[in-house]
């Protein structure tokens, strides 16, 4: 079949997106993706797909013109798109460069679906719900936002996961002394300044009562910052702006500070790491959800924004390196929240709208 995939730019819906293309080719069909890219277009380029471009602009409240604008010229342009391309499946992941992509294929007939990653859906999925045929979500507590009916449980598809690494050979390439904590930072897939700035803050108070490592992504604009305070400070690190080898930070971590996409609380999940959660407050609540998936297990910490400051988080982070809790009872507590068939699943039920 010939199956095209909406979704927006960022990390978050691009990657769940990509691996269902990979496993969709590996099955035979022929995959191609329309949305908002910007510079993640060359990402699906390199992956060896096809992407259509289309105008769409996020929902501001002082400029609702601008967005409907940009979503009628969308609209047009993806009925361009399924003209040149001739989909038989039009999937959607999110975001609203999603949207207009998914709309415009109910309005002319094609089966959809959407994937919601997030515990709490997005207002485009929201109003795109009662037209799908089918709805898979990533986590068992989104299906209490719908109806059972056309809800299927597929877990979050993510990157994909490789284990069983040297710790040793980890450790030389990262530059990291062996036998110390590792503390793990991530701002999500562009980095938060926000957790950057607090984080260096909290490193000043923790170096006088611990000795760690820190593996930090911090983005690609406050990298330089970062790399410089470390080297200052005389911490044991090694600075990203941007990696796609995260499987192996993970794999070496024995904390982890991060914010809490539905993509990273699904492979925190997946290698039975302890987190402090920081949802992102400006996303309609949404990371706070997906965060509470972990934090509700008591192996992970919940931290608001409004609640952040560098004693605070140093407080937290001693208090759970001293915990040493196993892999075991981490594995336990987590159990059922990272599903490894995920990408399977969602294509089997991409494959169905068919039937």
């Amino acid at each position: 079949m010939k199956i095209l995939l909406a979704t927006g730019g960022s990390g978050g819906h691009i990657f769940p997106a990509l691996v269902t293309a990979q496993e969709l080719k590996q099955r035979g069909h022929h995959v191609a993706f329309a949305g908002v890219f910007k510079q993640s277009g060359s990402t699906i380029e390199a992956a060896g797909f096809k992407y259509f471009e289309i105008p769409a602009k996020g929902f501001y409240r002082h400029s609702p013109m601008l967005f409907l604008a940009a979503a009628g010229k969308s609209f047009f342009q993806s009925l361009r798109i399924f003209k040149q391309f001739k989909p038989d499946i039009v999937a959607g992941f999110g975001g609203y460069g999603a949207f207009p992509v998914v709309m415009a294929g109910i309005l002319q007939g094609f089966p959809t679906i959407v994937q919601e990653q997030n515990v709490v859906p997005g207002k485009a999925n929201k109003v795109l719900f009662p037209f799908v045929k089918k709805f898979a979500v990533g986590f068992e507590q989104a299906k209490k936002s719908f109806p059972a009916q056309k809800v299927v449980v597929t877990g979050c598809p993510t990157r994909r996961i490789t284990r069983g690494f040297d710790r040793l050979a980890l450790l030389q390439g990262f530059g990291l002394q062996d036998g110390l904590p590792i503390i793990l930072v991530l701002g999500g897939s562009q980095g938060s300044r926000r957790i950057n700035k607090d984080f260096t803050e909290t490193v000043t108070a923790l170096k006088t009562k611990r000795v760690f490592s820190v593996i930090h992504i911090c983005g690609e604009f406050d990298a330089p910052g970062c790399k410089t305070f470390y080297e200052k400070a005389g911490v044991d690190h090694c600075v990203f702006s941007f990696t796609d080898e995260i499987d192996k930070a993970y794999s070496i971590a024995d904390l982890v500070v991060s914010r809490a996409g539905a993509m990273t609380v699904t492979e925190l999940a997946a290698f039975a790491l302890p987190a402090i959660l920081i949802p992102y407050p400006y996303a309609g609540g949404h990371q706070k959800e997906n965060a509470l998936v972990l934090t509700q297990t008591r192996v992970s910490r919940l931290l608001e924004e409004k609640d952040l400051t560098p004693d605070i988080l140093a407080k937290m982070i001693l208090e759970m390196l001293d915990e040493k809790m196993t892999k075991d009872t981490i594995i336990q507590s987590y159990k059922g929240i990272y599903r490894a068939d995920a990408v399977v699943r969602l294509a089997d039920e991409i494959e169905r709208l068919k039937e």
